[in-house]
């Protein structure tokens, strides 16, 4: 179970082919393709992904990926977003 968590909360340890991100073009696709697939995630599923990336002490070492730093940023743009529009529903 616990791989299958691990898979789940931390998306980028399972990417197989990827854009290379080294590149501008390859970082804006890596990013869009990533807001795509955090777009159909729950609002909790997403604050804990934020959380898991922040308990992991990947926050502090975001230089060491791109990915990673790329993914807990989407992450953290979509939860922004949805909270903005929660708050302009009410």
């Amino acid at each position: 179970m616990r791989g299958k968590e691990n898979k789940m909360l931390l998306p980028f340890l399972n990417r197989e082919e990827t854009p290379d991100i080294n590149t501008l073009n390859g970082m804006n696709t890596y990013r869009a393709e990533t807001r795509e697939r955090y777009e159909t995630l729950p609002t909790n599923e997403l604050e804990l992904m934020v959380r898991s990336y922040e308990s992991r002490g990947f926050v502090t070492r975001l230089l060491t990926s791109s990915k990673v730093s790329l993914e807990y940023e989407v992450a953290c743009e979509m939860l922004k977003q949805r909270e903005l529009k929660e708050v302009s529903k009410e």
